[in-house]
C-alpha cells in the first residue's frame, strides 16, 4: 500500500482505540490487529521484527538476535564455502573493489551490471531465481522509497513452445507453482519464503522478449551440449578461453553474492546456490555440492580471481595481489664463499604445522628453521663450482596487507595411511608481530651475531633470540599485525561444520569496543571475543560433575572445534582493511 492508504489505516486504528472506554474494547481491538497481522507475507513480518506465530510466547515480539549482518544459505555441505566467503566479505576494502571491478556488459550472463539497486530498478528487466531453482522474467515497475520494496509483474509464461537459449519449455510439475502475472510488492533482495530467493539478475534491453526458465545444473561444471548456448567470445565477437569464461561468471557471482549481503535486511540470508555452481571450475578435492577444506577453497579462489582481475581490471587485480600476495624466500648460503642465492615464491598464505606445536609462534618458528647440507648432502655452489657446505633457510620477504595463516590440522597418519584431524591446542594471540620470521629479521640478527664476534660461519646462521634484541632496530609497525578473523572447523576429518568468528571492521565514530561475530551459515549473532581461547585454541577441557553425595567426578574430553584459519591485518592504520 502506499503512504495515503498506511495513513488512513493508522487514523482507524487511533479512532478505533480512542471509543474504546474498557480494557475489553482494547483487548478486542489487539486482537483484530493480531489478525491482520498474521495474515501478512512472513517476509513482511520478519521485517517488522514480528514472529510468523502471533499466539506463541503471548504475541508478536521483536526479535532480540537480530543483527545487522545477514547470513548465507547452507547447500546441504556447503559451509566450507560459507565460512570463507563470509570471511572476505567482512574486509570492506576487499569487498567494494571486487565489487567494482569492472568486466564487458556483453560478457556478462546478466547483460549489465549487477550493482543496481532502489529506484535504478524501476523499468528493467530481470530474471528472479526461486527456491524450485527455477528463474522467471519479471518487470519492475515501482519502488517505495520509504519501505524499501519493488514493485514487480512478472511476465506472461508459455507453456509450450520452441527450445532454444532464450526459452526452455515449463516442466508440468511447475506448473502449479507459477508466479502470478498481477503485481507485487516485495523486497526484491530478500524474496518471499517458497519463493523468490532474493537472488536476481538483469537482463540486457533487446536481448530476450519473452520469458525463460533456466533449471540450474546441480551437477557443477558439467554440461550438456545439446541445447547449450553459443560461447559468447563467439557471438560478441570477444575472445575468450573456457577456462577465462569459468573464472569471469566465478567473479561475477562473487560480486552478486556480496552486493546482495550488503543489501539485504538484517537477519535474513542469501542463496548463494548459482556461486556454488560457478564454483565448479576451481577443481576441488570433491565436488562442490560435497564438504571440501576451506583452506583449499579460500586459496584456489582468490588464485581464480585473478585471471578475470588480471585481464579486465587490472587495478582490481593489482589489489588483489596486494592485499593477499606474500613471498616467501628459500635462501642458500655457500658456507666456503658465503654466496647468497634467493628464490622467491609468490603465496596467499603460509601454511603453520601444527603437529607438537604449542602455539602460533612455535609453527611459524619451524617454517623458519636452519637446515644444514653437509657431508654426503653438500650442495653445489655455483661461486666455489663444486658442492660445499651449505645453509639453507626460509623466510618471508614481503608481508600482505592481510596475512593469512593456515593451521595444518589434517594430516597423514602413516599407521594407517588415513587422513586425520590433529585437534591439539594451539594457542595465538590478538597481535602478532611476524618480524623475527622475515628475510630482514633473520639478516638482522645475522649482523649483531657478526658484530659479537661470538660466533663462527655455521653458528651465525642462528635464528634464536639475542640478548639484546638485535630486531630492535626495526620498527615494530611494519610488522604488527591484528587478529581479525577465525575460520573454525568442528568435527573430524571425514566431516564435520564450518564456522567463522570475525572482527566488525567498520568504523564507529566514539566507538571503542571492538565488536565481534559469528557467522554460522544463516546465523550471525554477536560473539564475546573472550572466549576465542576456548572456542578456537583446541585441546583438552576439564569438565567436573558433582554427585549428591559431595564426590566430584573429573572427566577430560578432546576439543573438536579448533581453529583452521586466521585472518590478521595489519596494525597500520593507513593500510587497515
Amino acid at each position: 500500500c502506499d503512504k495515503d492508504s498506511r495513513q488512513l489505516g493508522f487514523e482507524v486504528v487511533a479512532a478505533a482505540a480512542q471509543s474504546c472506554d474498557r480494557g475489553e474494547g482494547y483487548l478486542a481491538l489487539v486482537g483484530r490487529i493480531r489478525n491482520i497481522v498474521a495474515g501478512a507475507y512472513p517476509s513482511l513480518l520478519h521485517r517488522w521484527g514480528h514472529n510468523a506465530s502471533p499466539d506463541e510466547g503471548g504475541g508478536a515480539r521483536l526479535s532480540s538476535t537480530a543483527t545487522k549482518y545477514s547470513g548465507l544459505r547452507n547447500q546441504g555441505c556447503t559451509c566450507y564455502m560459507n565460512s570463507v566467503l563470509q570471511q572476505l566479505f567482512m574486509m570492506p576494502a576487499l569487498r567494494k573493489n571486487l565489487c567494482d571491478a569492472t568486466l564487458p556488459s556483453d560478457l556478462r550472463s546478466s547483460g549489465g551490471g549487477i550493482t543496481a539497486k532502489g529506484a535504478e530498478l524501476v523499468g528493467k528487466k530481470i530474471s528472479l531465481h526461486w527456491d524450485s531453482g527455477v528463474s522467471y522474467n519479471a518487470m519492475v515497475e515501482g519502488f517505495d522509497e520509504e519501505t524499501g520494496m519493488h514493485t514487480i509483474r512478472y511476465s506472461p509464461l508459455q507453456i509450450s513452445g520452441t527450445v532454444d537459449y532464450h526459452s526452455q519449455p515449463i516442466h508440468p510439475d511447475y506448473v502449479a507453482f507459477l508466479p502470478d502475472e498481477m503485481p507485487d510488492e516485495f523486497f526484491l533482495s530478500e524474496g518471499r519464503p517458497g519463493k523468490e530467493t532474493g537472488a536476481f539478475e538483469l537482463i540486457a534491453t533487446g536481448v530476450m522478449d519473452n520469458t525463460h526458465i533456466v533449471e540450474r545444473n546441480e551437477n557443477a561444471g558439467e554440461s550438456s551440449e545439446e541445447g547449450q548456448p553459443q560461447p559468447k567470445s563467439m557471438s560478441c565477437g570477444i575472445e575468450e578461453t573456457a577456462d577465462e569464461a569459468s573464472s569471469r561468471r566465478l567473479l561475477e557471482e562473487v560480486q552478486r553474492t556480496f552486493v546482495h549481503l550488503d543489501e539485504c535486511a538484517r537477519g535474513r540470508c542469501f542463496d548463494p546456490r548459482a556461486l556454488v555452481e560457478a564454483s565448479g571450475c576451481l577443481k576441488l578435492e570433491f565436488d562442490v555440492w560435497q564438504q571440501n577444506d576451506a583452506s583449499e577453497f579460500a586459496m584456489k579462489l582468490l588464485d581464480r580471481l585473478e585471471v578475470p582481475l588480471k585481464r579486465w581490471s587490472i587495478e582490481h587485480f593489482k589489489y588483489l595481489e596486494h592485499t593477499f600476495g606474500l613471498k616467501q624466500t628459500k635462501q642458500k648460503i655457500c658456507k666456503q664463499c658465503l654466496l647468497k642465492t634467493n628464490r622467491e615464491e609468490n603465496l596467499m598464505n603460509i601454511d603453520c604445522q601444527i603437529r607438537g606445536k604449542a602455539d602460533i609462534h612455535e609453527a611459524l618458528s619451524t617454517m623458519c628453521e636452519v637446515e644444514y647440507m653437509e657431508g654426503d648432502n653438500k650442495v653445489f655452489c655455483d661461486r666455489c663450482k663444486e658442492k660445499c657446505d651449505t645453509v639453507l633457510r626460509t623466510a618471508i620477504s614481503a608481508l600482505p596487507d592481510v596475512l593469512v595463516l593456515s593451521l595444518k590440522r589434517f594430516d597423514l597418519d602413516y599407521n594407517t595411511f588415513e587422513t586425520v584431524k590433529l585437534n591439539s591446542r594451539c594457542a595465538f594471540g590478538q597481535t602478532l608481530n611476524m618480524k623475527r620470521y622475515t628475510l630482514e629479521g633473520l639478516e638482522e640478527m645475522e649482523r649483531s651475531n657478526v658484530d659479537d664476534s661470538s660466533a663462527d660461519a655455521g653458528s651465525m646462521m642462528d635464528t634464536g633470540e639475542h640478548e639484546n634484541d638485535p630486531l630492535s632496530s626495526l620498527d615494530d609497525e611494519d610488522y604488527d599485525y591484528q587478529l581479525a578473523g577465525v575460520l573454525v572447523h568442528s568435527g573430524v576429518a571425514q566431516g564435520g561444520h564450518y564456522y567463522s568468528f570475525i572482527k566488525d571492521r567498520s568504523h564507529r565514530e566514539g566507538e571503542s569496543v571492538d565488536r565481534w561475530y559469528k557467522f554460522d551459515d544463516e546465523e550471525v549473532k554477536p560473539f564475546d571475543p573472550s572466549l576465542i581461547e576456548v572456542e578456537c585454541f583446541g585441546g583438552k577441557i576439564k569438565r567436573e560433575s558433582k554427585y549428591p553425595n559431595g564426590q566430584v567426578h573429573t572427566v577430560e574430553s578432546e576439543q573438536f572445534a579448533n581453529a583452521l584459519m586466521l585472518f590478521l591485518r595489519e596494525s597500520e592504520a593507513s593500510k587497515i582493511q
